[in-house]
């Protein structure tokens, strides 16, 4: 997901084609583009998360429609987040490894400690001391995504500034998953170990993949003159065809035959990670092969706003006031709700965030951002900005 040549600010894709792929002769870059295949890949995410809340919070979480959602919306945002991470600029020094962990706790937990004091300031300080011991009551993904980041950053610097390379950034990951662990199994509940347990394999192997994806970019670069003259056969595209068959297929059969909210056993949590693969896999390649036209481009455009999207939509998820109606998920009448719901949360949260985003205050306060927002939210999606 690097891409070449490509100016400051400019969005970029993944290339389309292994015979026009081209990367930079530097391998790190000062600044990081912005990729629209990975923004779209947020969106599509953010997406899928707002349209769960809709389900789940209406009462109608029944059935393989949640648990196909489910499985994939969280590690989908941490393989996303860990390919971010490899993008960003080579960590030489403590001061650089400072700035960056300032630069995430500003955007992560200034957020999520604002909404804590916002909605439970009735309740202060108790809720902040069961928050910080049952994160999933507050926006959990800010803090886990905060904490896997701090560990990535330290890994690189070890790499980077030691002798010790490679061994000492799998060691850094090593030992924090060791102390993660221990930390659960004792049974001390801070900062919620179990989450960043679960979501570390796959923030891990988003970084993982982008090395892979490094890799790949410099062995087509070195061979462009030989594969420029080699089209895609027929047996390539039966393989791509065949591979993702067989993970959808897979997919379906774990979310159907496991629970993809609770696992009560090691075979459950391995069926649920398993599924979250094949889900996130199945939508990597559906943004891959997604033609570059107005659906990628509205896919990548909300991808810009997930964190603000995040805090503000699942305020309006019950506005309707069907909770308590116990709707099926397979009935007309709960199909309707589901998507009316969506359809008014969207536009709600929309118009929030562009007033949010006027003040400096509230988009440092709510949405961990330094500057004002330099045009409307509601602008954009129309086109107009």
């Amino acid at each position: 997901m690097a891409n070449d040549g490509a100016k400051k600010g400019k969005v970029v894709a993944f290339p389309k084609s292994d015979t026009t792929t081209k990367i930079e002769e530097e391998p790190e870059q000062n600044t990081v583009s912005r990729n629209q295949n990975l923004d779209a890949l947020r969106g599509l995410a953010i997406i899928l998360v707002m349209m769960g809340h809709c389900i789940v919070l209406n009462q109608m979480e029944e059935g393989i429609i949640y648990d196909a959602i489910k499985a994939i919306q969280m590690p989908l945002f941490m393989i996303a987040s860990g390919f971010t991470t490899g993008m960003m600029k080579r960590i030489n020094t403590l001061q650089m490894l400072g700035q960056k962990i300032r630069k995430r706790a500003i955007a992560y937990l200034v957020p999520f400690v604002s909404w804590l004091l916002i909605l439970q300031w009735k309740r202060l300080p108790r809720e902040i001391w069961d928050t910080l011991f049952q994160l999933d009551r507050g926006l959990w993904f800010l803090v886990t995504l905060f904490i896997l980041t701090v560990i990535m950053y330290v890994a690189m610097a070890v790499k980077n500034m030691t002798p010790l390379r490679k061994a000492g950034f799998l060691g850094v990951w090593f030992l924090a998953g060791s102390l993660i662990f221990w930390q659960n199994r004792i049974g001390n509940h801070f900062l919620s170990p179990h989450l960043t347990l679960y979501y570390m394999p796959f923030y891990f192997l988003g970084n993982l993949l982008y090395r892979a994806y490094r890799i790949y970019c410099v062995w087509i670069w070195r061979r462009r003159r030989k594969i420029m003259q080699i089209n895609k056969t027929i047996i390539d595209q039966v393989l791509a065809a065949v591979t993702t068959t067989l993970l959808a297929g897979l997919f379906i059969v774990l979310i159907v035959t496991f629970d993809m909210i609770v696992a009560n056993n090691k075979i459950e949590l391995m069926a649920q990670m398993t599924a979250s693969l094949c889900g996130c896999f199945l939508c990597m390649a559906l943004i891959h092969l997604l033609p570059d036209h107005k659906c990628k481009q509205f896919l990548s455009f909300i991808g810009n706003y997930t964190l603000e999207i995040y805090v503000i939509h699942y305020h309006f998820a019950q506005i309707l006031g069907m909770a308590d109606k116990h709707l099926s998920l397979y009935s007309f009448k709960g199909v309707g709700v589901v998507a009316l719901t969506f359809v008014i949360m969207s536009v709600l949260t929309t118009v929030s965030i562009t007033l949010l985003k006027q003040f400096k205050i509230t988009n440092f306060l709510l949405f961990g951002k330094n500057s004002k927002a330099r045009e409307s939210l509601v602008d954009r999606i129309l086109g107009r900005g």
